[in-house]
């Protein structure tokens, strides 16, 4: 076989390992070393000319100035056939284009074009042509210097052209008559044209980014997760979950979530009131976060939402959150952590918003859940009824290791047994901490049931406070909107009575 010229990164003659490397991306095979496929397939084309077609032979039919817009147009949609080839298959796996074989195989060689276009041999000249015309409907000259390469060989006594394609870093365009059209390679073989919507689903899927109406770059998909991130960091800074700077000993219990949750995809963490799902919920967003993309949603902040399109707006501003953690699930398996769903159940539109929500959600085999509710809401709640919540985590009370370990921060303070019973519940050893804030040598002895405890908190954080008066007003107007967003309206006089 004669020697060839080849242009792009220079190789020497290879072998046909070399060329299988090329073919599953690696890099640019030697021209002398490739084998022609038999017929067409997704990562080979055949084309029998560049430019010279089947417009050259009905030219004899018209007039000069019919004849050079004809031969100006056929030869432009002719290269035009090759570049759509060639951007096709930088969208997808990469590939080649064969220059001067015809559809059944057999090859036709370049003459015909090299006289029209005056070369009198293949080379440089040829290769020039073919890359300027890339240059000129693909637009990306970074992808044309260090994804493409254009070599020749002679097949007997005809010239073959050999584009070979790597596959691209970022989406190609074909750019006709201002018109940006994306192509991408199908199994039939063929370039198809995607229409805007399927192009977009298409490049999040290939390339990690967003483009918007217009082809142009938005963001990429670790915008979209840092963002995710971000956000819900942002909501679990402001959740208590800490007792005089140390946090409730959870971890054993973040690991058993993380072991069901492999198990099933859906894990509903239940448990008493103030048992500390919110906690555990919290503690096991963040060891989730460092391997997957995932977010935290606070169900109660979004009581009082009426519709599945308000709540899916809401959560991430400006995105269907949705339509977001599915794109992101086309790359990664994102697990989406819901709090508190027993609040949220208490108002009867939002819960439907949030059963369409977990329904679509949920019909995307990549994404993982994990939801607390309050274990009565769980066992009785009517409008739960028939949810298939997945794994269920039982949070039990803090055994007396843990329990201990938090007393003892807190200087072990007097208590009667039926009080240390009662704060086994984080929520308790809250109220509890809270009040030795105000008084740390208080003495729990008298403190027995849970009521005695309650008043005890707010006699002092709330009657002691410098202004009592304005606390009291802002808690009962804080319990009226959660009242009313509940389904529940009550008068703040009625409240304040009754405290």
């Amino acid at each position: 076989m004669p020697a060839l010229r080849h242009r792009g990164v220079e190789r020497t003659p290879g072998s046909a390992s070399q060329d299988r490397t090329a073919e599953r991306g690696g890099g640019f095979a030697d021209p002398a070393s490739m084998e022609m496929p038999a017929e067409e397939n997704p990562r080979n084309e055949f084309k029998e000319s560049y430019e010279y077609g089947r417009w050259a032979e009905k030219l004899d039919e018209l007039d000069d100035n019919r004849r050079r817009a004809a031969e100006k147009a056929g030869r432009a949609e002719a290269r035009k056939k090759v570049v759509t080839a060639v951007c096709a298959m930088g969208n997808k796996d990469g590939g080649r284009v064969w220059l001067g074989v015809r559809d059944d195989g057999t090859v036709a060689g370049l003459e015909r074009d090299m006289e029209l276009l005056g070369f009198s041999d293949y080379g440089d000249k040829m290769a020039n042509h073919i890359t300027n015309s890339l240059r000129d409907l693909i637009k990306d000259p970074v992808f044309i210097s260090s994804k493409i390469s254009i070599g020749f060989r002679k097949e007997g006594t005809k010239t073959v052209c050999i584009i070979q394609i790597l596959p691209s870093d970022l989406p190609l365009y074909l750019h006709d008559s201002g018109v940006k059209k994306f192509y991408v390679r199908d199994p039939a073989p063929r370039s198809v044209k995607l229409s805007v919507a399927e192009a977009n689903r298409y490049i999040f899927g290939r390339f990690r980014i967003v483009h918007d109406e217009d082809g142009n770059v938005v963001e990429e998909l670790s915008d979209i997760v840092q963002e995710m991130d971000g956000l819900s960091r942002g909501t679990i800074s402001v959740m208590a979950r800490t007792i005089r700077g140390t946090t409730i000993p959870f971890e054993d219990r973040v690991s058993k979530v993380e072991e069901l949750l492999a198990e099933s995809r859906k894990v509903a963490v239940t448990g008493e009131k103030g048992s500390g799902k919110s906690v555990l919920l919290c503690n096991a967003y963040e060891r989730l976060a460092e391997e997957r993309p995932a977010f935290f949603v606070r169900c109660d902040e979004h009581l009082g939402t009426e519709s599945f399109e308000e709540l899916d707006g809401n959560i991430m501003p400006g995105r269907s959150f949705v339509d977001t953690v599915s794109a992101v699930a086309r790359w990664e398996e994102p697990v989406v952590v819901f709090d508190s769903v027993d609040a949220i159940s208490r108002n009867k539109k939002s819960m439907n918003a949030l059963r369409h929500m977990l329904k679509k959600i949920w019909s995307n085999g990549r994404i993982r859940t994990v939801v607390s509710v309050r274990s009565y809401d769980y066992e009785y709640s009517p409008i739960m009824d028939g949810i298939d919540w997945g794994k269920e985590y039982r949070l039990e009370e803090l055994a007396d290791p843990e329990l201990d370990a938090v007393l003892a921060v807190l200087k072990n303070p007097r208590m009667h047994a039926e009080l240390r019973r009662l704060v086994r519940n984080p929520f308790h050893l809250k109220l509890l901490a809270l009040i030795l804030e105000k008084t740390p040598d208080a003495d729990f002895t008298n403190v027995r049931h849970e009521a005695e405890l309650y008043d005890r908190h707010w006699h002092e954080c709330v009657e002691k406070t410098d202004r009592p008066a304005e606390t009291r007003d802002m808690l009962y107007r804080v319990a009226q909107k959660m009242a009313e967003l509940q389904g529940c309206p009550c008068r703040t006089t009625t409240l304040g009575t009754a405290a």
